[in-house]
């Protein structure tokens, strides 16, 4: 039995280095970040707006812009560091391309490779909203807030138009949140002096647990 877990092990992390060598410190290109956010998410957090220190411009708001920079920021950083690769910044592709009120570049596959000489593409599609359903399934009162997190991550390669690799992630909170300075502790812009307390969940937390699971599908599974 013991051999056979051996094996097992043996086998994962020689598949685990090929696949991670496949990316690895290679350059990506942003070329499309999105993330969706649901009405009463930004409503149930409004109550803390007061600890983000953001200065909206013309059509920005300040929840946006945080819940927006806090998963890119974990989102490529995580990708950077568990496959070792070089994601450029999101000003990359200069003027030439079209950007979001949050700096964030919103173009086409096909402008993209037109735009940049990077051997890979990068796109990022994600949602925040309030799940309706309890552990078992069942649904549960609109007006409990547990907010869930859904991520879609794609690469693409030079003069390719379909993604080499697309993965996902989903995580939602574990219990219905009550609302308090703490629940948005490490997200940016957020006063450093607000910490987690002990034993509880963060919506840093549940940012993590989603980009998480769709960053180790990128580390130990093959791409096309």
């Amino acid at each position: 039995m013991k051999f056979k877990i051996l094996i097992f092990t043996v086998s994962l992390l020689i598949s685990c280095n090929s696949f991670c060598q496949k990316y690895a410190k290679n350059q990506f290109t942003l070329f499309s970040y999105n993330l969706e956010i649901d009405d009463k998410v930004k409503i149930e957090l409004s109550p803390l707006e007061n600890l983000i220190h953001f200065k909206p411009e013309k059509k920005q708001d300040k929840i946006e812009s945080m819940l927006i920079n806090t998963l890119y920021t974990i989102a490529s950083q995580m990708l950077s560091d568990s496959l070792n690769i070089f994601i450029l910044p999101v000003n990359n592709l200069s003027d030439n391309a079209k950007y979001n009120i949050y700096g964030y570049p919103n173009i086409s596959i096909q402008r993209a490779l037109k735009l940049s000489d990077t051997k890979y593409f990068l796109k990022i599609k994600a949602s925040i909203q309030n799940n309706n359903l309890d552990n078992t399934g069942k649904k549960i009162s609109e007006d409990v807030f547990k907010p869930q997190i859904s991520v879609t991550i794609e690469f693409f390669k030079k003069g390719g138009y379909y993604p080499v690799q697309t993965e996902d992630g989903i995580a939602s909170a574990s219990n219905p949140i009550k609302i308090s300075p703490e629940f948005l502790a490490g997200m940016n812009f957020v006063d450093e002096s607000i910490v987690k307390k002990p034993n509880t969940e963060t919506l840093k937390d549940i940012y993590l647990k989603a980009i998480w699971q769709s960053v180790m599908k990128f580390k130990y599974k093959g791409s096309k």
